[in-house]
């Protein structure tokens, strides 16, 4: 009865609004409001960011945010209710679903040389940017699909490789809360490949980009003053300075999936040296099947 009822409740709402979807994700963080004006910021570990300022939704994920998959109702980045998936995890409808009969990338098929070590990680140089955009012609991309951006870079990271050999970088941009609030901005970061060009950095970012494109003009794609966003080498330089700046750049190896990687490295210098199979099966079955939303 229950399960009934969670259903008629997702589906009159998704009914009642043309802009809402359903959203399968983990909480990463929970911004507070600071003011009796602001909403409370519910960051996805897809990068997406919800708002709300309903205390008893509030409390509710806070609740059931550790280690579960949550199911959000949004509607323009407004929360307006959600479902604690982990009750379903056997239910084809309330859970995500990959096609089994893909093929799946074993990292046994990568090589990893173990030269390289976190901090000495070099990205492979390329002669011309001729040579770039020949590499990023042939990265594939399912546009029916809604893979989120970092099972987008690590698919495209072991495609480079296994390709041409080429040994690429992760750039993580992080949105700070100064700019989702001042911006109404509804992601909290973004991340693509990077390699080198006589030894400048070009991102590859085939999914806003048919060509590759610096750092800088990069960023500007998301950030509308177009700030210059901080490097910095410890995650700790973006969580501590929220207030001080737009947006936050880490660089890391092609091995790093997701932000929760990049905080454990920093914080507990756990670093990530090789490709791990339940993240590369991840990132290709992302790309080639349609993943778990509703519009």
């Amino acid at each position: 009865m229950l399960f009934i009822n969670i259903l008629m409740l997702l589906c009159t709402i998704l009914s009642t609004s043309a802009d809402a979807s359903l959203l399968n994700a983990r909480v990463s963080h929970i911004v507070p409001a600071q003011f009796a004006n602001e909403d409370t910021l519910i960051l996805l570990d897809s990068g997406r960011v919800l708002r709300t300022n309903d205390k008893t939704l509030i409390l509710g994920i806070e609740k059931s945010a550790i280690n579960h998959r949550l199911g959000f109702i949004e509607s323009n980045g407004q929360v307006a209710t959600f479902v604690d998936l982990d009750l379903y995890k056997n239910d084809p409808v309330l859970n995500p679903y990959y096609d089994s009969s893909l093929p799946k990338l074993s990292p046994k098929t990568l090589p990893t040389d173990i030269r390289y070590t976190d901090n000495s990680f070099i990205p492979t140089n390329l002669q011309s940017l001729d040579d770039a955009q020949a590499l990023m012609d042939q990265l594939k991309y399912n546009r029916k699909s809604i893979a989120e951006c970092y099972q987008r870079a690590h698919f495209w990271s072991a495609e480079m490789l296994q390709m041409a050999n080429i040994q690429s970088g992760k750039m993580f941009v992080f949105f700070s809360v100064k700019y989702m609030r001042e911006y109404r901005f509804n992601w909290w970061f973004h991340v693509a490949p990077f390699v080198l060009v006589n030894n400048e950095e070009q991102v590859l970012d085939s999914w806003f980009l048919d060509h590759p494109v610096d750092v800088q003009t990069w960023t500007n794609l998301f950030l509308d003053p177009h700030p210059i966003c901080k490097v910095v080498s410890n995650y700790k330089d973006y969580e501590n300075h929220q207030q001080d700046e737009y947006c936050f750049l880490r660089k890391l190896p092609m091995y790093y999936f997701e932000p929760t990687e990049v905080e454990n490295r920093d914080a507990n210098n756990v670093v990530v040296n090789t490709w791990l199979e339940d993240q590369v099966a991840s990132a290709y079955n992302s790309l080639r099947t349609a993943p778990w939303i509703l519009r």
